[in-house]
C-alpha cells in the first residue's frame, strides 16, 4: 500500500498546510493579546471586532458556496472543459461560480432588506433600540457561549482579585471560592473546550482536503477559518473566564482545544488521497460553514446592527471583503501558483 507520508509530492501538502493550521491555532491566543486592550480601547476594539464578524460571514459562505460544493459535487475540474468557461479578459469563470454568485447575492440582498427594514421601524418609534456606538462585539454569541454576556473591563479588573483568592493558602474557605472552584469544571466550560475542539479538528480535515487538491484551495479555506477563528477564539476566552478560570487556564484551554486542528490535518492528509473521502470531508466543511455563517453569525449581525448605520456600515464592509477575497481566489485559481 502505498505511504502518502513518503510521497514527496505531498511535501507542498504537508508543509502549507501545517503553516496554516499553526496561523489558525495562533487565532487561540488572541484573547491574551486583544482582550486585556479593549478596556483603553473600546471603540477600536469593537470596530475591529466588528469587521471580523462581517469577515467571517463573507469568507465562510462565499467559500462553501464558490469552492467546498462544487468539491463536495465532483463540479469543480481541471480540465479542457475549463477552457471553454473562460471570458475575454483572460480569466475563466465557471459555471458553478456564477452559480455561486447568484446564490451569495440572493443572501446578501435578503439581509440587506432585513437591515433597511429594521432601521426604518427603529427610526420611526417600533423598535427599542439606542443608536449608539458600536456595541461590544463579544457579547455576540457564538456556537458555544450562548447567551453569555459579559463586561470585559469588568472582567479583568476582578481577574486579580480572583488568582489572588487562588493562591491563598488560608485553611478557610468561602463560599465564593468554592462556587468559583466549582464553575472550573462547569458544563459551560467543558462544553465550550470539547465542542471548540472537534470544531477545530474538522477544520484540519478540512485544510488537508483542500491543500490535498490545490494550493490555492487550501489557501481559500485558510482565510475563511482564520476570519471567524478570531472573533470565536475572543469570545470562548472570554467566556472561559467570567465562569471562573484564571487568565492562563482560560488560555491554556484555547490553545489545547485550538491543537486538534493539527490532529484532524494530519489523518485528513491520507484520508484525503480517496476521492470518495475527499469529496464526504469537502460536504461536511461545506455544511458546517454554512451553519457558522448563516445560523450562527449573520442573526447576530441583523441583532447588533438594528438601528445602528454604523455597526451595519462596518459588518457590510466585512463582508464586502471577505467576499471579495474568496470570488477572486476562485476565478484567478488558474493564474496563481504557489
Amino acid at each position: 500500500m502505498h505511504d502518502a507520508s513518503t510521497d514527496p509530492s505531498m511535501d507542498p501538502v504537508y508543509g502549507y498546510g501545517t503553516l496554516a493550521n499553526v496561523c489558525c491555532c495562533l487565532c487561540s491566543l488572541g484573547g491574551a493579546v486583544i482582550l486585556p486592550c479593549a478596556s483603553h480601547h473600546k471603540v477600536a476594539y469593537n470596530v475591529v471586532l466588528s469587521v471580523f464578524y462581517g469577515l467571517a460571514v463573507g469568507t465562510l459562505a462565499s467559500d462553501a458556496l464558490l469552492h467546498l460544493i462544487p468539491e463536495a459535487f465532483g463540479l469543480h475540474n481541471h480540465g479542457e472543459e475549463e477552457k471553454a468557461n473562460k471570458v475575454e479578459g483572460g480569466f475563466r469563470v465557471e459555471s458553478h461560480v456564477r452559480s455561486g454568485l447568484i446564490a451569495m447575492l440572493g443572501i446578501y440582498l435578503f439581509y440587506l432588506l432585513e437591515m433597511v427594514m429594521t432601521y426604518i421601524q427603529s427610526r420611526y418609534g417600533y423598535l427599542d433600540v439606542n443608536d449608539n456606538d458600536i456595541e461590544d462585539p463579544t457579547s455576540m454569541g457564538t456556537a458555544n457561549d450562548g447567551a453569555s454576556k459579559l463586561n470585559i473591563s469588568d472582567n479583568f479588573d476582578k481577574l486579580d482579585e480572583s488568582e489572588s483568592e487562588q493562591g491563598s493558602t488560608e485553611p478557610e474557605v468561602t463560599v465564593e471560592q468554592t462556587q468559583l472552584k466549582k464553575t472550573k469544571f462547569s458544563p459551560l466550560v467543558i462544553m465550550i473546550i470539547v465542542g471548540d475542539a472537534i470544531h477545530n479538528f474538522a477544520d484540519g480535515l478540512a485544510i488537508a482536503a483542500a491543500f490535498s487538491r490545490s494550493s490555492i484551495d487550501g489557501l481559500s479555506i485558510t482565510i475563511a477559518i482564520i476570519c471567524h477563528e478570531l472573533p470565536h477564539e475572543l469570545g470562548d476566552f472570554a467566556v472561559l473566564m467570567s465562569s471562573g478560570m484564571g487568565f492562563t487556564k482560560a488560555l491554556l484551554a484555547n490553545l489545547f482545544s485550538s491543537l486538534t486542528a493539527l490532529v484532524g490535518f494530519y489523518i485528513g492528509v491520507p484520508l484525503s488521497k480517496n476521492d470518495f473521502a475527499k469529496e464526504w470531508i469537502f460536504a461536511i466543511a461545506a455544511g458546517m460553514f454554512l451553519y457558522i455563517s448563516l445560523v450562527d453569525m449573520l442573526p447576530t449581525l441583523v441583532k447588533k446592527g438594528r438601528g445602528n448605520w454604523r455597526t451595519i456600515m462596518f459588518h457590510n464592509i466585512g463582508i464586502f471583503f471577505g467576499a471579495l477575497i474568496i470570488i477572486l481566489l476562485s476565478m484567478f485559481e488558474e493564474e496563481i501558483r504557489f
